[in-house]
C-alpha cells in the first residue's frame, strides 16, 4: 500500500469510528440544545423513530435559496420594486396584497417612499431585512409555487412550530439582496442576505430570513413594524453596530438563519411551543405553554401542562384556577365568597391564583378595621378570560395603589396589636 493510500484509509478509519461511538455528539455546539436538534420524529405505527441528534449534523451555516435568472427571478432596476402576490401576505393581523422591495434592503406595504433607515416605532408598516442605506450589487426577487421550494418551507415550518402533515405553504415570496453594501464604505466584499416570504391562505404567514454574509454596516435597522399603534418587534443590534452580529446568531439552530411566525395580530413569534428566548434555546416553565411560552396553564400540583395544546395531564386544575383542561382562568375568592377574610382584614384583593386580605380603612381609636372598603370596582375581575389577560385597569389600578401602602402598615399594625394583646 502506497504512503498516500495509508494515511487516506487510516484517517477514514477514524472517522468511522468518531461516527460509530458517537464521538462528535459532545462537541460544543451553541445550537445543541435547539429542538431542531434534539427532538426525536417519530414513523409509522410499529417503526422505530428517527433521532436527529444522531442522524443529522449539525449545520454551520446558513443554507441560501437558489436564486438569479437562471431561477426565473426578476432583477431590480431602480430603487424600489413593486411585487403583487398571488397569495396575501398577513403581517401582525393585516393583510396585503402588494408588496414594495427596497434595495436598501427592506420591505414596505405602501406606495408612498419609506425615506431613509431609522429606528422603530414608524408611522408605517415594514420589514426591515437589513434596512440601511446602501449601494452596488443586484437585488432579485420572485414568487413561486416550485414543489421543491414548497417543500422545503414546508419542513421548516413544521421543524420549528411543529405544525404537522397537514401544513403546506401555498406560495413563496424569495427575495435575495447580493452584494449591495453601506453606501459610504469601499468594500471589495458586499453583504448577501435573503428572506423567504411563505404565504398561505389556511395558516398564515411566515418569514425566512437568511444572513449569508454580512461584511458591512451602518447601524441597520432589523425587525417587523405593523400600522401604526400595533406591535413591533426589533432583532437583537437593530440599529447599532451589533447588527452585523445577526450573521452569528439564530432562533432556529443555524447561525445566520432566523424564523418568524408574522401574520399573528398580537405579535411576532419566534420559537414553536415548549420554547423561548430570542434564540430558542431556552424551556417553558411548568405553567408556560404556546408559541414562545406566552400562554399560561395551572395545572394540579403545578405539574407541566402540554407545551402544544396546553391540556393538563391529569385534566385537574391547580388550587385557585380554572377552565380544566388548560387551567388559565383565576378565580376570583373575593367576588365568589364576600366573607373568605377575617373582620381584622377585611379587605379582599385577588390576585392571579389567589387573595390577599388587607385593611384598607384601619381606626387608630379602636385599633381595628372599620367595615370593608366598597372596593367591588377594584377588584372584580371575570372568569372568562385568560390568566394573562387579566381587564384589571389602570384608573382601578391607581386607585388601588392609594391604599395600597397604608394598607400594608395598618395590617401590620393590626396584627402586632393583636400579638401584643396577649401578653
Amino acid at each position: 500500500m502506497k504512503p498516500k493510500e495509508f494515511i487516506i484509509l487510516f484517517f477514514l478509519n477514524i472517522i468511522t469510528y468518531a461516527i460509530k461511538e458517537d464521538i462528535f455528539s459532545h462537541v460544543n455546539f451553541k445550537y445543541a440544545g435547539h429542538n431542531r436538534y434534539k427532538r426525536t420524529l417519530s414513523s409509522q405505527k410499529g417503526e422505530s423513530g428517527l433521532d436527529l441528534n444522531v442522524s443529522v449534523p449539525y449545520i454551520f451555516s446558513a443554507r441560501l435559496y437558489q436564486y438569479g435568472n437562471e431561477h426565473n427571478d426578476y432583477e431590480m432596476t431602480k430603487n424600489v420594486e413593486d411585487l403583487f402576490l398571488s397569495t396575501p401576505l398577513y403581517l401582525l393581523g393585516i393583510q396585503y396584497d402588494k408588496i414594495y422591495i427596497s434595495r436598501d434592503g427592506a420591505i414596505s406595504f405602501n406606495s408612498h417612499p419609506i425615506g431613509d433607515p431609522r429606528s422603530f416605532p414608524l408611522d408605517d408598516p415594514l420589514i426591515a431585512v437589513y434596512w440601511m442605506k446602501s449601494k452596488g450589487g443586484k437585488v432579485w426577487f420572485r414568487e413561486t409555487r416550485d414543489p421543491n421550494v414548497i417543500e422545503s418551507t414546508r419542513n421548516e415550518i413544521n421543524i420549528q412550530y411543529k405544525y404537522g402533515k397537514d401544513y403546506k405553504p401555498d406560495s413563496v415570496v424569495i427575495i435575495t439582496w447580493e452584494n449591495t453594501q453601506e453606501i459610504n464604505t469601499n468594500n471589495d466584499e458586499g453583504n448577501l442576505f435573503q428572506i423567504a416570504l411563505i404565504l398561505s391562505e389556511k395558516y398564515g404567514t411566515f418569514a425566512h430570513i437568511v444572513y449569508s454574509k454580512l461584511s458591512t454596516n451602518n447601524d441597520a435597522i432589523v425587525g417587523f413594524h405593523g400600522e401604526p399603534g400595533l406591535h413591533y418587534l426589533n432583532l437583537p443590534g437593530s440599529g447599532t453596530e451589533d447588527a452585523i452580529l445577526l450573521g452569528d446568531k439564530s432562533d432556529i439552530g443555524i447561525p445566520g438563519e432566523w424564523l418568524f411566525r408574522i401574520d399573528a395580530d398580537d405579535q411576532i413569534y419566534l420559537c414553536g411551543p415548549g420554547s423561548k428566548g430570542i434564540e430558542c434555546v431556552e424551556s417553558c416553565s411548568p405553567n408556560q405553554w404556546y408559541m414562545d411560552c406566552t400562554r399560561e396553564c395551572h395545572c394540579e400540583s403545578n405539574v407541566s401542562c402540554d407545551s402544544n395544546d396546553g391540556h393538563c395531564p391529569s385534566g385537574r386544575c391547580n388550587k385557585g384556577w380554572r377552565g380544566a383542561p388548560i387551567c388559565d382562568r383565576d378565580i376570583n375568592e373575593c367576588f365568589e365568597n364576600k366573607h373568605v377574610c377575617s373582620h381584622e382584614t377585611p379587605d379582599c384583593v385577588n390576585t392571579p391564583g389567589a387573595y390577599i386580605c388587607l385593611c384598607l380603612d384601619y381606626n387608630n381609636s379602636t385599633k381595628s378595621c372599620n367595615q370593608p372598603v366598597n372596593k367591588e370596582k377594584i377588584v372584580k375581575q371575570f372568569d372568562d378570560k385568560p390568566s394573562t389577560h387579566l381587564p384589571i385597569f389602570q384608573k382601578e389600578v391607581d386607585e388601588l395603589n392609594e391604599h395600597l401602602i397604608d394598607a400594608v402598615s395598618t395590617t401590620l399594625q393590626v396584627i402586632f396589636f393583636k400579638t401584643f394583646s396577649l401578653f
